[in-house]
C-alpha cells in the first residue's frame, strides 16, 4: 500500500514530466500564434475558447494547470510507471504534445514565407467552399483534404479495438483462434504506422540529396527561366500607371491582383 508521501511524490513526478514534454507544443503554437489567428486554425476549442475570453497566455497557464492536475491524478491513482520517476499517463499525453510541437514546427516553416492575408485568404476559400456543401459533400472535402490522416485514423482505431477485443476473448475458448487473428492483425497494423513514417523520413533524406543533386547540376530550372509565372498587362494600363506615378513622383508602382470586386 503506497504511503501519502509515495503517492505526493508519484503526483508531483507526474505534474512535472508532463509539464517539460508540454513545453515545446505551447513554445511552438506561440510562436504560430504571431502569424495565424488561432481563432480559425487551432483544433484545441477549450484554448480558443479561453483565448478568446482571456488572452492566450492566460489561456495557456489554464490549461496547463488543469489538465497537468488531472494526469497527474491519474497517474496516483493508476500508479503505472514505465520507470521510476517516469508514470506512464504522463509519459502517454506528453508524447502526444510532442508530436504535436513537431507538427507545429513543419506547418510554421512552410508559412513562414506567407503573409497573414495570405493565409486568411486560404482560410477564407476553404470556409466559402465548405459552406456551399451539404453534409455529405463537407465530409468528402474533408477526406480529401486530409485523406492521410483520415486514413492513419482508421487504421490506428481499426489496430485498437482489435487489439482490445482480442484481450477479451478466453484463450481457452472455442473462439481462441478468432483471438490469436485479431491480435496478430492488430501488431501488424501497428508495425505498419511505426515503420511507415521512418521510412518517409528516409526517403526524405534520398530526395533531398537527389534534388540538391539537381541543382548543383543545373538541371532545376529558376522561377525566371521556362515553366516560370507570368502576368501579362495591357500596353494602356502600363502607361496609365506610369503617368499616375510620374504625376505623383511615385518612385514605385504598385499592381493589385485578384482583387475582389466590390459589391454596390
Amino acid at each position: 500500500m503506497p504511503t501519502p508521501l509515495g503517492l505526493a511524490l508519484l503526483f508531483a513526478e507526474s505534474f512535472v514530466v508532463y509539464s517539460l514534454l508540454r513545453y515545446p507544443d505551447e513554445k511552438s503554437t506561440k510562436k504560430l500564434a504571431q502569424r495565424v489567428d488561432l481563432q480559425k486554425h487551432e483544433v484545441n476549442p477549450l484554448l480558443t475558447l479561453l483565448a478568446r475570453k482571456w488572452s492566450l497566455n492566460a489561456a495557456f497557464r489554464v490549461t496547463w494547470v488543469l489538465t497537468a492536475s488531472i494526469i497527474a491524478a491519474a497517474d496516483t491513482f493508476l500508479g503505472i510507471t514505465i520507470s521510476p520517476g517516469i508514470p506512464a499517463v504522463a509519459f502517454f499525453f506528453g508524447t502526444v504534445h510532442i508530436l504535436a510541437a513537431a507538427s507545429n514546427i513543419q506547418l510554421d516553416y512552410r508559412t513562414k514565407n506567407t503573409s497573414r492575408e495570405e493565409i486568411d485568404a486560404e482560410t477564407y476559400r476553404f470556409a466559402r467552399s465548405l459552406s456551399a456543401l451539404d453534409w455529405k459533400g463537407r465530409w468528402t472535402l474533408l477526406l480529401e483534404r486530409y485523406a492521410f490522416t483520415f486514413l492513419v485514423t482508421i487504421i490506428s482505431l481499426a489496430a485498437i479495438f482489435l487489439y482490445l477485443l482480442s484481450s477479451a476473448i478466453d484463450p481457452t475458448s472455442e473462439f481462441s483462434n478468432v483471438g490469436a487473428v485479431m491480435s496478430n492483425a492488430s501488431s501488424v497494423e501497428i508495425g505498419a504506422i511505426l515503420l511507415f513514417f521512418p521510412s518517409i523520413f528516409l526517403g526524405t533524406i534520398a530526395w533531398s540529396r537527389r534534388l540538391t543533386k539537381f541543382y548543383r547540376s543545373g538541371k532545376l530550372v529558376g522561377p525566371t527561366g521556362p515553366g516560370g509565372q507570368y502576368i501579362e498587362i495591357p500596353v494602356s494600363i502600363a502607361e496609365e500607371a506610369l503617368n499616375i506615378a510620374k504625376s505623383k513622383q511615385a518612385s514605385t508602382i504598385r499592381l493589385q491582383l485578384n482583387a475582389t470586386p466590390s459589391t454596390p
